[in-house]
């Protein structure tokens, strides 16, 4: 299926909405691939583990924003756009930034309306050091994520360049209702929210989820409970039957 998909470039975009968690406004979304016979919110996790085990992860993650960047063009010009940035693209940042850069400007998307989001891989020993070589993105005026798989309050070490975001994953945020793991995840969580730029919890899947997000500060959020992945009409709007996002969580503000 992967050479299919490749040659016929049969990948499309669907787009999961970032929301504040006050009110639960729209502020932002994260583009994800789908090949064309997977569902809107079905899992490529293993599609993507044969792109790389077959060495066209290249070819792939671009014909992926291609599609991100397609699917986006009725986008409003609030919310950002955040592209998954795949990890070996750091061995050639400079060159893979300024071809970024060429794509948003053939679909007329500006670079500060642009998130690339990356998580950090496991030879890169902190945060500061992730940023260093993401600096060609920076310098050409894309925004950066940063995904924290684990909790871990000194992988969030201090540094000069920091991300825009900081986006800690369901691992992280599911252990925040763990009592056994909840001290560590609470600690990663607080020590994103200081003096570094805006966290984004992942993996809500419930409102009570959400509300113990809340409470530890982190006022952007994203997951299914908020709102699943979908295409894109031509209004902007996202395409699926559950469109209305829940209510406002009270006392949030």
């Amino acid at each position: 299926m992967l050479a299919r998909v490749l040659t016929r470039q049969h990948v499309r975009a669907v787009y999961q909405p970032i929301v504040h968690l006050a009110n639960r406004s729209v502020v932002g979304f994260e583009a994800l691939a789908r090949p064309a016979n997977v569902a809107d919110d079905g899992s490529v996790e293993e599609f993507f583990r044969t792109a790389r085990a077959q060495g066209v992860t290249r070819d792939l993650d671009w014909l992926c924003r291609r599609a991100a960047l397609d699917g986006s063009r009725f986008m409003d010009v609030g919310p950002f756009l955040s592209l998954n940035l795949n990890p070996d693209a750091l061995q050639s940042a400079d060159a893979d930034a300024e071809a970024l850069v060429q794509l948003l400007v053939d679909a007329g998307r500006s670079m500060a309306a642009t998130v690339v989001e990356v998580v950090r891989p496991a030879s890169v020993p902190d945060v500061g050091a992730l940023m260093e070589l993401l600096q060609p993105y920076r310098r050409r005026g894309v925004l950066i994520a940063v995904g924290v798989e684990e909790s871990d309050e000194d992988v969030l070490s201090s540094s000069v360049e920091q991300p825009d975001f900081v986006k800690l994953s369901r691992t992280v945020v599911a252990a925040m209702a763990d009592p056994a793991q909840r001290g560590l995840a609470e600690r990663t969580a607080a020590r994103a929210l200081r003096g570094w730029p805006t966290p984004i919890a992942e993996g809500i899947e419930h409102e009570g989820m959400a509300q113990i997000v809340v409470a530890t500060g982190i006022r952007l959020g994203q997951g299914y409970h908020l709102g699943r992945p979908a295409a894109m009409d031509r209004e902007g709007r996202l395409l699926h039957s559950d469109a209305a996002l829940p209510q406002a969580i009270q006392g949030s503000g």
